[in-house]
């Protein structure tokens, strides 16, 4: 558990960890609870990942009890700044995520590629302006 939590008015909670362990576990169990609360109110839930350590912390939601709980097939998962490198890159965010979370537990089928997502976007640009 957090060593210590502190409320600052309109600006959240501030945890204190003992471990990298216990960071991952609490970053779980939020990303988890955030996960089934947005599944039950809209049927979808939306992420976006930056890169960077935040991958690596997340590793713990495809270990049990979060494999097993989470609603995977509902999950929508965005990049909020991918590096411009082959998604085989070491250096790929998306790599990053599918080797340590992505690849044991969640369809690939949904994750959105940046370039397959400006394909769509100018593609419904195209339709509508030519109305």
């Amino acid at each position: 558990m957090a060593l210590s939590g502190v409320v600052c008015k309109d600006r959240g909670e501030l945890r204190i960890h003992e471990s990298l362990d216990e960071l991952s576990t609490d970053l779980a169990d939020y990303i988890a609870e955030l996960s089934e609360a947005s599944v039950k109110e809209r049927g979808v839930f939306s992420i976006a990942l930056s890169g960077g350590s935040l991958i690596g912390l997340m590793g713990k939601l495809s270990e049990a009890p979060y494999n097993r709980t989470v609603d995977w097939a509902k999950w929508y998962i965005f990049w909020a700044d991918e590096r411009v490198v082959a998604k085989n890159h070491t250096d790929s965010n998306y790599k990053l995520a599918k080797d340590g979370l992505l690849s044991k537990v969640f369809p690939l089928s949904q994750v959105m590629c940046t370039p397959l997502m400006m394909r769509s976007l100018q593609r419904r640009l195209r339709v509508s302006t030519s109305l």
